[in-house]
């Protein structure tokens, strides 16, 4: 999914500061495989897996809203 969103911010026409958002966002959810990961092996508390669960679905759920007000969209 990463790989995915770090293609369309490449290609779309936003902001550089809305890109920078969806990015950050988009790499902190990675802590949910890393957090899955912790959970079977270390017991650990399953916040990495919630923590990377949000910022992945906000990342993509503002990639939405930025696309939705561009002018300009072309892929």
């Amino acid at each position: 999914m990463n790989i995915l969103i770090g293609y369309l911010l490449f290609k779309l026409d936003i902001g550089d500061q809305q890109k920078k958002i969806v990015s950050w966002l988009g790499i902190i959810g990675i802590l949910m495989p890393v957090g899955i990961l912790m959970e079977l092996i270390l017991n650990a508390s399953p916040v990495f897996v919630l923590v990377g669960a949000v910022s992945m679905t906000a990342s993509v759920f503002l990639l939405g809203i930025f696309v939705a007000k561009s002018k300009k969209v072309i892929l």
